[in-house]
């Protein structure tokens, strides 16, 4: 049961990067997308540390304790930006490749 709510929390911070992704996919604005990834990753991760734990613990305390300390959630907010920024450079640079070579072989 650990492993599956450690799993969980996981892909709730990275839903932030997933969609900043898919932003600078379809726009191509690097800054932006870097800020809603951040942003995203930083309510995601809250909600899984603090919010979920706090409704469950009203229903039953042993499943309360399977979630994540609150303690991810500033560290979310001090390295954050850096996963949010790999993954938007990442997208950035796949879009220019996309585009440049796309262009080409028409």
């Amino acid at each position: 049961m650990r492993v599956l709510m450690y799993l969980v929390s996981y892909l709730c911070s990275t839903a932030g990067l997933i969609i900043a992704f898919c932003y600078v996919l379809r726009s191509g604005k690097i800054i932006k997308g870097m800020l809603i990834g951040y942003g995203l990753s930083i309510v995601c991760v809250f909600l899984v540390s603090v919010v979920f734990p706090g409704i469950l613990a009203g229903y039953d305390k042993e499943y309360s304790l399977c979630f994540p300390e609150a303690i991810a959630v500033p560290a979310i907010i001090f390295t954050g930006w850096l996963s949010s920024s790999i993954v938007v450079v990442i997208a950035g640079l796949i879009r220019y490749f996309v585009a440049r070579f796309w262009s080409h072989s028409k």
